[in-house]
Formats: C-alpha cells, structure tokens, sequence
C-alpha cells in the first residue's frame, strides 16, 4: 500500500505543478493540494501534509479574490 501512496503522491505533485503553469490560482489547484495532503497523512508525513492544508488555504483565499482582465 504504501507503494501505491507513494505513486499516488508523485502522480499528484506532478498534476499540480501542470495545473500551476496552465492555470495559475484556480480551484483545481486548491483541490490538488489537499489531495497532496490526504495522501501524506496517510503515510504519516503529518508536518508536509500541514503545509499543503496551508497552500490549499492560500490558493482559496486568492481565488476569491478579484482577478484582473486582459
């Protein structure tokens, strides 16, 4: 199993850093980080997963806010 999580969680990291250059601060890339997150508590790498909750927090709080237009 914990093959798997670790797959799971490179998988994941690489989806995000995808996400990051395509769509910048988008709900997608909130999801992905507590995704990141549940996958590291489940390994027990409970500090990592907490600064993922906090990246997820951040990117929230910037999607709610007003997005320039071009």
């Amino acid at each position: 199993m914990k093959e798997d999580l670790d797959e799971a969680l490179e998988a994941l990291r690489s989806a995000l850093a995808i996400q990051d250059e395509v769509l910048g601060n988008h709900q997608e890339t909130e999801r992905s980080h507590r995704e990141i997150a549940y996958v590291l508590k489940k390994l027990g790498r409970h500090e990592e997963a907490n600064r993922e909750d906090v990246l997820a927090q951040q990117v929230s709080m910037s999607v709610s806010e007003p997005q320039p237009e071009y």
